[in-house]
């Protein structure tokens, strides 16, 4: 544990995984279009080595595993409170950066005199920006792929629809979503995606005409389901546990299963693995109930 390094003042775990994935229903403009492209299924995007900036291009492993129309995602939340899941903000950017932002109350400008940023006055009906829509409502859907957890990384959905960032803001924090075995489904139709209930899964909304079946993968049997199922309530246990004693989750994970696999493993493994998912479930579940009483 090291104080203003991986836990703050009070004793709390700090959490700045960075973004290793985007996860997204449009494309952006190329050298054969010159606008963004919607899609009605997911496309997957990995970092790009740039020296100027940070690029993204198509995730082929990911693409593989999922199908190149996937429309429904098994997904993990990372956190319990609502502002390191889905932050959200009014924010004007210019091609270089985030020159502005705020909460529609308050809002901070980087100017020549403080590139960091000092108190902007001039905010609400006023701003120059806010009223010429340079500045816009952003909101980043933060989240762990059921199928592929990566250790200290996370993929993002990006949102700038009002109705969406109200709608997602709802749904993650409606209590009892997190254990809902039945969820509803909470349709944003201003950028297409649909979170049905908190760690459950995610899938874009087709406008138009019907939805074609989604591939295989990995998520589409009985079976399946209740295998990801479990490995849900594991992770989402490890994860209360990890937050309660102030540890890792990759050492949650590895005390929970007693050395047999680690938090890298869940990704990896089938139904097969079910039992011994089980059985690291029901320790960590005791474990939190005893730490109720």
């Amino acid at each position: 544990m090291i104080i203003g390094v991986t836990h703050d003042t009070d004793g709390r775990v700090v959490q700045r995984p960075s973004v290793s994935t985007k996860v997204s229903i449009g494309l952006p403009p190329n050298g054969d279009r010159n606008h963004p492209t919607k899609l009605d299924h997911f496309a997957f995007l990995r970092k790009k080595n740039s020296a100027n900036r940070v690029e993204w291009e198509a995730d082929p492993e990911l693409t593989r595993h999922y199908g190149e129309q996937c429309r429904e995602l098994h997904i993990m939340l990372i956190d319990d409170d609502i502002e390191n899941v889905f932050p959200s903000s009014f924010a004007w950017w210019t091609a270089t950066e985030r020159k502005c932002w705020g909460d529609r109350v308050t809002a901070t400008r980087r100017t020549v005199e403080k590139p960091v940023g000092q108190p902007w006055t001039t905010w609400g009906s006023g701003c120059p920006e806010l009223a010429s829509g340079q500045c816009k409502p952003g909101g980043d859907l933060r989240f762990v792929l059921a199928d592929f957890p990566r250790l200290g990384s996370v993929c993002r959905i990006h949102t700038c629809s009002y109705r969406s960032i109200r709608q997602i803001h709802s749904a993650d924090t409606t209590p009892g979503n997190a254990r809902s075995n039945s969820p509803g489904e909470t349709q944003p139709p201003g950028d297409g995606s649909v979170v049905s209930g908190s760690n459950r899964s995610v899938k874009p909304h087709a406008s138009g005409s019907p939805s074609s079946p989604a591939p295989n993968n990995g998520n589409g049997s009985a079976g399946s389901s209740g295998f990801n199922q479990l490995r849900n309530e594991f992770l989402a246990a490890a994860r209360r546990v990890a937050t309660t004693k102030k540890q890792a989750i990759g050492e949650v994970v590895e005390w929970a299963s007693g050395g047999v696999f680690k938090y890298g493993d869940l990704g990896r493994m089938t139904e097969s693995d079910v039992p011994k998912l089980q059985a690291a479930t029901d320790l960590v579940t005791s474990a939190l109930a005893g730490a109720a009483r």
